[in-house]
């Protein structure tokens, strides 16, 4: 299933608002269909906050760079 016009309007702008004092950048990684989101985990409650599907390592740095976030940052969860 592609959904092409809903990657490309959630990333053309920066939505959400990233502060690493409140929040952690993780990547949502499903075993089963190798889906793989880009999200910001809230450091005290755990509650994830889905920013964009990632199908591609360009997608992955693209995320990163919109929101200023090192690759080693990120933590894969599953």
């Amino acid at each position: 299933m592609k959904l092409g016009w809903l990657r490309k309007k959630q990333t053309e702008n920066r939505t959400f608002p990233f502060d690493r004092n409140q929040y952690e950048a993780v990547l949502r990684c499903n075993t089963c269909n190798s889906e793989k989101v880009a999200c910001f985990r809230e450091k005290e409650s755990g509650i994830l906050h889905e920013v964009m599907p990632v199908g591609s390592r360009e997608e992955l740095l693209h995320f990163l760079e919109m929101y200023g976030v090192k690759e080693d940052e990120v933590k894969k969860i599953y």
